[in-house]
């Protein structure tokens, strides 16, 4: 006879708790969850029953703000690694074009080597040219005036 009466007791106390978890579910209002602080939604939690819906919205809380952090977090990493890539687009834009000015002021008959100064003014004539040496020649490089070849 102890067994049943404890029995109907427990019954009669889950009851009770389910009637104030539906009475306070249902007065609870949308968006109140997430107006609290973390700390205010740790202890309002922690009130509710393991099985109540008021626990469910709980954990369902705690994964947005979670997920909210890391999408910021995602965002704010995407936000910088653009702003990275124009940085280094318009650096390498201007490297690039420094460059090729320089390659192609060398590269062409109208620049002048700084090397090649000395060589013309021993030779006293800006139109001659330096060869390079011949294999078999252990002598002078060839010089020539422009528009011959010497070997």
């Amino acid at each position: 006879m102890g067994g049943m009466t404890n029995e109907l007791l427990n019954q009669l106390e889950n009851q009770q708790r389910q009637g104030r978890n539906d009475a306070s579910f249902k007065a609870l209002e949308p968006g109140e969850i997430a107006k609290m602080s973390d700390k205010e939604l740790a202890a309002w939690s922690t009130q509710q029953d393991a099985d109540s819906p008021q626990r469910t919205l709980a954990m369902f809380e705690w994964q947005r703000r979670l997920n909210k952090q890391l999408v910021e977090g995602s965002l704010k990493g995407a936000r910088l690694g653009g702003r990275s890539a124009i940085i280094g687009a318009v650096f390498g834009t201007i490297l690039g074009a420094m460059l090729t000015c320089v390659g192609s002021h060398y590269g062409t008959n109208q620049g002048r080597c700084l090397a090649d100064e000395p060589a013309q003014q021993a030779t006293g004539n800006k139109d001659q040219q330096i060869l390079p040496k011949p294999a078999l020649s252990g002598g002078q490089p060839a010089v020539s005036k422009a528009g011959e070849n010497k070997r």
